[in-house]
């Protein structure tokens, strides 16, 4: 997922003259531990490839083999563990990568990439930035108290923390992290892959002919998707002339799918399409909606903005920030679903002007983003 943030800002940076390499972490189960896993039902991770191209971008791979000893001390002292861990993917990246040609170390999501990141800032002495996304920082902390204190631990040893939007970094602090080296930069959309279509047309070559609710993005409960079936029955019960597109895919599309058919309401379900064809399904739509139960940004309202579709979202996390004045926030607790379906008529009943729409999402452009970020490696640059 964070490719779709990495991506563009490499890509922007790039542009603008600055050298920069993009690699990531691969974690691989041994395979008596794979099998051991495998039968137990769980999950094992194998096989990931060390070099990915993806929009001209070459991503390089290190890979640490996780067996049974690392199961054990897991278990034994987690946060231990975890550090050990991590200074081991060090010692592997240094021993492939020439350091001395970088000026800086910039990553993506504190735990476990910040964590490695801040090993290889104390060993070659370059300044660390760290930027958080969102289930960095308000999810995946809560649910392990090992991740938690590596993350504070992290964030409180980069020389600068970027996070994408304000109520991310007031949840960094609820964990407690002091904000001393903190800074919000928002994340950025392409203003030249997500333009305004004709919307007619684009319906026409979904087979879709009302007015359209769409949804895209993850199907999953953190996105409230498990609640997309009651709030598309309530928006229909206020308005017949209504259609519903979801684009993703996730752990909950077939039970979603099931209650809408019992529901007898008319879903097309696009399942993962490429991001070079999403533009397509945002323009069909006439208001998009975004009714998560956290969000760390919410990338898809500024994505949608520059379509010149307005937004009705949740007020979890940063959703408020970026929809501004170019949508409808409904704060969250009892009948959200009720309130929710309302502002989304409201919104279909309302005449939005798609280029105003646009031009709030411009000022949000990948450009504006990186030009802040380059500001942050010049302050740390010696």
């Amino acid at each position: 997922m964070k490719e779709a943030f990495i991506t563009p800002r490499i890509k922007q940076l790039r542009s603008q003259g600055l050298a920069c390499d993009v690699h990531f972490l691969i974690m691989n189960h041994e395979p008596i531990y794979a099998l051991i896993h495998k039968m137990l039902g769980r999950g094992i991770v194998q096989g990931e490839k060390e070099k990915i191209i993806k929009e001209g971008v070459t991503w390089t791979g290190f890979t640490y083999r996780i067996g049974l000893k690392d199961a054990f001390r897991r278990r034994r002292n987690p946060v231990k563990y975890r550090k050990q861990m991590c200074e081991k993917f060090a010692d592997i990246i240094l021993s492939k990568v020439d350091f001395s040609k970088y000026d800086l170390i910039h990553c993506h999501i504190p735990y476990p990439e910040g964590c490695v990141g801040t090993a290889l800032s104390r060993r070659t002495g370059l300044p660390l930035v760290i930027t958080c996304h969102g289930s960095d920082i308000h999810t995946y902390p809560q649910l392990d108290h090992s991740v938690r204190a590596m993350t504070v631990s992290v964030l409180r040893e980069a020389d600068r923390v970027i996070f994408v939007s304000k109520s991310l970094l007031k949840a960094a602090k609820d964990l407690g992290y002091s904000g001393e080296n903190a800074v919000v930069i928002s994340n950025g959309v392409d203003t030249s892959h997500f333009t305004i279509q004709d919307k007619e047309m684009k319906k026409t070559e979904l087979a879709l002919s009302k007015k359209v609710v769409g949804y895209v993005g993850n199907l999953k409960e953190v996105k409230r998707a498990d609640k997309l079936p009651e709030i598309f029955q309530k928006i229909r019960g206020k308005r017949k002339d209504v259609e519903f597109l979801v684009v993703g895919d996730g752990d909950l599309r077939k039970s979603i799918a099931d209650r809408c058919n019992e529901l007898n309401i008319k879903v097309k379900f696009t399942g993962i399409v490429p991001p070079s064809h999403i533009p397509n399904y945002i323009n069909a739509m006439d208001v998009l909606i975004l009714p998560s139960r956290k969000e760390g940004f919410g990338c898809v309202v500024l994505e949608a903005q520059a379509c010149g579709v307005p937004v009705v979202g949740s007020n979890c996390g940063g959703i408020p920030e970026v929809i501004a004045e170019g949508g409808v926030i409904v704060p969250d607790g009892d009948g959200f679903e009720t309130r929710f379906a309302k502002a989304v008529v409201d919104t279909l009943n309302h005449n939005w002007d798609r280029t105003a729409l646009r031009n709030m999402a411009i000022k949000m452009d990948w450009k504006n983003t990186v030009n802040k970020e380059i500001d942050i490696y010049n302050l740390h640059i010696k």
